[in-house]
């Protein structure tokens, strides 16, 4: 195939018929164009999930009260991580259970683990109440006769030191004997096994008088020469220690005779 070429007269009828050639070739009139599709809006329905947090009740903490519980159960005593385990399963906490709080919620917790410790753990009234606070004793006994009596088990030793006295006509007779013999409420309390509270207000409630007090012994009267004593106290030579105890007094009261009468020591040792 042989074509002629065609020939051209100077540069600009050249550079024409090249722009006409490119721009046949590059931009014709039936060349096929693509049409893009217009983008679509995709319309989602959005569900909205509440926090786990708000579906159930959740501690947020629960890591650092296991790690104290543990803690507290290995350093601490027996009976203070029993409470604290008891606490935790009860679903009350430990400081407001050992505090002062008297919330329904609070005192109930309490006073079931006060009952276990003195029944089951067999500890010793005074001992619970130091774990509880520093609470008085008969606070604690008040806790277990109340919860032993709405368990049925309402036995003498979990009753108060004054219903024993007024349910019990022997143990109250000899309590009473006791008192107007003259023994001291201290005696009295380890002789019965009983609080000197409880004799006390048994007693002021019936009226028991006291034939014979014990009382302590009366001071020791001793005989001082004045008129030594004050010769050796102004003298100055020993000291007062030692000048009391020559005369048989103590040098409190020495003390006091010289204020007493103005005596005057010339030589201070």
């Amino acid at each position: 195939m042989t074509s002629a070429a065609r020939q051209f007269q100077s540069a600009d009828e050249m550079r024409q018929n090249a722009a006409a050639v490119r721009n046949r070739l590059m931009n014709p009139a039936n060349a096929f164009r693509p049409v893009k599709p217009s983008p679509m809006l995709r319309v989602v329905q959005r569900v909205v999930v509440p926090p786990m947090w708000r579906q159930e009740d959740t501690q947020f903490d629960e890591h650092v009260r296991a790690w104290q519980w543990y803690l507290a159960s290995n350093r601490c005593s027996k009976i203070r991580a029993y409470i604290i385990r008891r606490c935790a399963e009860l679903g009350a906490d430990y400081m407001q259970v050992i505090g002062p709080s008297h919330a329904r919620e609070i005192t109930g917790p309490r006073q079931i683990i006060m009952w276990e410790l003195r029944t089951k753990l067999n500890v010793s009234y005074p001992r619970i109440g130091r774990e509880f606070g520093g609470r008085d004793h008969t606070t604690v006994i008040h806790a277990v006769a109340r919860v032993a009596k709405i368990m049925g088990e309402d036995r003498p030793e979990y009753q108060s030191g004054t219903q024993r006295l007024l349910n019990d006509p022997d143990l109250k007779a000899k309590v009473k004997e006791a008192h107007q013999r003259g023994d001291t409420l201290d005696e009295i309390s380890i002789a019965f096994d009983i609080s000197e509270r409880a004799v006390t207000a048994v007693g002021k409630s019936e009226n028991w008088y006291r034939t014979n007090r014990k009382t302590r012994a009366s001071f020791r009267q001793v005989k001082v020469h004045m008129a030594d004593l004050r010769k050796d106290y102004e003298a100055g030579l020993n000291s007062l220690k030692f000048v009391a105890g020559a005369h048989g007094i103590s040098d409190r009261t020495l003390g006091r005779l010289a204020e007493t009468h103005g005596w005057v020591r010339r030589n201070k040792k």
